[in-house]
Protein backbone atom coordinates (compact mmCIF):
# COMPACT_ATOMS: atom_id res chain seq x y z
CA UNK A 1 0.00 0.00 0.00
CA UNK A 2 1.44 3.44 -1.03
CA UNK A 3 1.44 6.44 1.19
CA UNK A 4 -1.92 8.20 -0.82
CA UNK A 5 -3.24 4.99 -0.20
CA UNK A 6 -2.86 4.48 3.34
CA UNK A 7 -3.73 8.16 3.98
CA UNK A 8 -7.09 8.17 2.18
CA UNK A 9 -7.54 4.49 3.70
CA UNK A 10 -6.80 6.19 7.14
CA UNK A 11 -8.84 9.52 6.29
CA UNK A 12 -12.23 6.97 5.71
CA UNK A 13 -11.83 5.50 8.54
CA UNK A 14 -11.80 8.88 10.22
CA UNK A 15 -14.66 9.77 8.64
CA UNK A 16 -18.01 10.45 11.14
CA UNK A 17 -20.40 7.36 10.77
CA UNK A 18 -22.93 9.54 9.21
CA UNK A 19 -20.91 10.21 6.30
CA UNK A 20 -19.92 6.77 5.31
CA UNK A 21 -22.21 4.59 3.60
CA UNK A 22 -23.91 1.39 4.93
CA UNK A 23 -20.46 -0.46 3.68
CA UNK A 24 -18.05 0.66 5.02
CA UNK A 25 -20.04 0.90 8.29
CA UNK A 26 -20.01 -2.85 8.26
CA UNK A 27 -16.57 -3.36 7.52
CA UNK A 28 -15.75 -1.38 10.46
CA UNK A 29 -18.43 -3.25 12.61
CA UNK A 30 -16.63 -6.68 11.19
CA UNK A 31 -13.18 -5.44 12.07
CA UNK A 32 -14.38 -4.01 15.41
CA UNK A 33 -16.07 -7.96 15.94
CA UNK A 34 -12.79 -9.70 14.49
CA UNK A 35 -10.61 -7.03 17.21
CA UNK A 36 -12.55 -7.76 20.02
CA UNK A 37 -12.78 -11.48 19.22
CA UNK A 38 -8.86 -11.55 19.12
CA UNK A 39 -8.36 -9.57 22.39
CA UNK A 40 -10.79 -11.61 23.78
CA UNK A 41 -8.41 -14.86 22.53
CA UNK A 42 -5.46 -13.67 23.88
CA UNK A 43 -6.59 -12.90 26.79
CA UNK A 44 -7.88 -16.37 27.16
CA UNK A 45 -4.91 -17.50 26.35
CA UNK A 46 -2.51 -15.66 28.74
CA UNK A 47 -4.77 -16.25 31.62
CA UNK A 48 -4.61 -19.84 30.97
CA UNK A 49 -0.70 -19.55 30.68
CA UNK A 50 -0.50 -17.46 33.80
CA UNK A 51 -3.06 -18.17 35.84
CA UNK A 52 -0.88 -20.63 38.18
CA UNK A 53 1.25 -17.70 39.23
CA UNK A 54 -1.20 -15.64 40.75
CA UNK A 55 -3.25 -18.75 41.85
CA UNK A 56 -0.22 -20.06 44.32
CA UNK A 57 0.89 -16.69 44.88
CA UNK A 58 3.98 -16.59 42.77
CA UNK A 59 3.14 -12.72 42.03
CA UNK A 60 2.90 -11.88 45.56
CA UNK A 61 5.55 -14.09 47.03
CA UNK A 62 8.33 -12.95 44.23
CA UNK A 63 7.43 -9.30 44.25
CA UNK A 64 7.44 -9.47 48.06
CA UNK A 65 11.06 -10.41 48.79
CA UNK A 66 11.93 -8.23 45.77
CA UNK A 67 10.97 -4.94 47.34
CA UNK A 68 14.29 -4.36 49.43
CA UNK A 69 12.68 -1.13 51.39
CA UNK A 70 10.59 -3.97 53.33
CA UNK A 71 13.54 -5.76 54.14
CA UNK A 72 14.42 -6.13 58.05
CA UNK A 73 17.39 -4.10 58.52
CA UNK A 74 18.33 -6.16 61.27
CA UNK A 75 20.64 -9.49 61.21
CA UNK A 76 17.86 -12.14 62.88
CA UNK A 77 15.61 -11.17 61.08
CA UNK A 78 16.78 -10.41 57.74
CA UNK A 79 18.65 -13.99 58.23
CA UNK A 80 15.14 -15.42 58.08
CA UNK A 81 13.01 -13.17 55.26
CA UNK A 82 12.13 -15.11 52.45
CA UNK A 83 13.38 -18.01 52.42
CA UNK A 84 9.95 -19.37 52.73
CA UNK A 85 9.07 -18.06 49.63
CA UNK A 86 12.43 -18.49 47.54
CA UNK A 87 11.60 -22.09 49.11
CA UNK A 88 8.38 -22.26 47.49
CA UNK A 89 9.78 -20.34 43.85
CA UNK A 90 13.01 -22.93 44.03
CA UNK A 91 9.87 -26.00 44.32
CA UNK A 92 7.54 -24.51 41.64
CA UNK A 93 10.15 -24.06 38.77
CA UNK A 94 12.41 -27.26 39.90
CA UNK A 95 12.20 -28.87 36.32
CA UNK A 96 13.25 -25.42 34.41
CA UNK A 97 16.22 -24.84 37.50
CA UNK A 98 17.65 -28.64 36.35
CA UNK A 99 17.64 -27.94 32.96
CA UNK A 100 19.86 -25.23 33.62
CA UNK A 101 22.01 -27.16 36.29
CA UNK A 102 21.02 -24.92 38.98
CA UNK A 103 20.18 -26.81 42.29
CA UNK A 104 17.55 -25.45 44.99
CA UNK A 105 20.47 -25.06 47.49
CA UNK A 106 22.69 -23.25 44.99
CA UNK A 107 19.51 -20.61 44.56
CA UNK A 108 19.14 -20.79 48.72
CA UNK A 109 23.11 -20.15 48.88
CA UNK A 110 22.75 -17.47 46.83
CA UNK A 111 19.44 -16.02 48.39
CA UNK A 112 21.99 -15.75 51.79
CA UNK A 113 24.41 -14.37 50.12
CA UNK A 114 22.71 -11.61 48.82
CA UNK A 115 20.89 -11.06 52.38
CA UNK A 116 24.60 -10.63 53.68
CA UNK A 117 25.80 -8.30 50.89
CA UNK A 118 23.19 -6.43 51.39
CA UNK A 119 22.77 -5.74 55.11
CA UNK A 120 26.83 -5.22 54.76
CA UNK A 121 25.87 -1.96 52.48
CA UNK A 122 23.31 -0.30 54.48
Amino acid sequence: MTDGHFGDALRELLKPKAEMDESHCSSIDTFQDSYNDVLAQLHDVVHKRFSDLHENGLIKFGMKILQDKMWPTDEKNLCIYGDEEVNFLCTHYKEVLEEKGITADGVCEEWKDLKTFWLSNL
